[in-house]
């Protein structure tokens, strides 16, 4: 409450201090109390950022050390519990005067959903979010923190993705603490450390098609193009269609490669993925537009058949 009201912590003891002598109590906890919750907390790093003639200001925090705090936390807390996978969903939306990043992780014991924690990565203070001022702000550094826990291995044959890499546990020889790391071969502080467990990873993109187009550097062309293959509107919305080619980040970048001035856009795409570290194929599929589509549908077949119903009672009447 205090924070919110920008007051500092010299006001706050004041506050305090006449509070007790009036109410016999204080409406806060002790200083050390507070103290003890910062333990072990990742403080956010915060930025400034001129966009269009305008300062704007933005935070976010390492993906990784979160996830590796989260999951080392969730261990040392629930010595039994029991989990043989692990998936993290990223999504991004604009709302409210200001842009959000927030991230879900997801233990799993086979298909079952052993815990869901869900958890702020990144801010930005904005009227819109656009391409530019994602690239200048928070983009550049959640996708460095995926490249360094995303290591992809895929079916020589199909090309289907398998794993996107591991999360290992460690016991520290000197204290016994607990920790998590997503490097395998340099997660270890100290060769003395013990082995706890390797769990397989995933990482998802989750957000609307306006969000997908921009991380895939095809800002404005949600409408016309597919995000997941090289199919136009008027193709893919045609019954029994033939598949189209399957993008991916590096045909992404070598469309945006091949770009001129004289062609700025080759099948929606107009520039290189902003989030490079995160395959297409992890992008989910955004059940808002999958349900207005269908609803839409519905709703076009109906006036189709009350149009045909009222032609054949005119019909009859004359």
């Amino acid at each position: 409450m205090c924070e919110s009201a920008s007051i500092p912590i010299s006001s706050q003891r004041v506050l305090v201090k006449y509070y007790i002598n009036h109410y016999g109590t204080s409406f806060a906890p002790p200083e050390s109390a507070i103290r003890k919750l910062l333990v072990g907390v990742i403080p956010p790093i915060t930025g400034v950022c001129i966009h269009e003639g305008t300062q704007v200001h933005y935070w976010y925090k390492h993906l990784d050390e979160i996830i590796e705090h989260i999951v080392a936390k969730e261990y040392i807390q629930t010595p039994k519990l029991e989990w043989d996978s692990l998936d993290i969903v990223l999504g991004g939306d604009h709302g409210q005067g200001s842009f959000r990043a927030p991230v879900k992780i997801i233990l799993r014991l086979g298909k079952k959903k052993i815990l869901s924690i869900e958890y702020g990565v990144a801010e930005i203070e904005c009227k819109k979010d656009s391409s530019e001022l994602l690239k200048k702000t928070i983009l550049p550094h959640l996708d460095e923190a995926l490249g360094r826990m995303v290591q992809y291995t895929s079916d020589p044959t199909t090309q289907k993705l398998l794993s996107d890499g591991t999360l290992c546990l460690y016991k520290s020889a000197a204290d016994g603490t607990v920790y998590a790391s997503f490097s395998a071969l340099t997660g270890k502080r100290s060769p003395a450390d013990s082995f706890v467990c390797n769990n397989p990873i995933r990482v998802f993109i989750s957000g609307d098609l306006a969000f997908y187009c921009t991380l895939l550097g095809m800002e404005n062309h949600s409408s016309a193009w597919c995000y997941m293959c090289l199919l136009k509107k008027k193709a893919w919305e045609r019954l029994g269609h033939v598949k189209g080619e399957h993008r991916t980040i590096a045909l992404l970048n070598e469309m945006a490669a091949a770009l001129t001035p004289a062609n700025k856009s080759d099948r929606g795409v107009v520039e290189k993925p902003i989030l490079q570290n995160i395959e297409v194929e992890r992008y989910i599929v955004p059940p808002l537009h999958v349900m207005l589509g269908c609803t839409n549908h519905i709703l076009k077949d109906l006036e189709s058949y009350i149009d045909y119903i009222l032609e054949d009672f005119l019909d009859d009447v004359k």
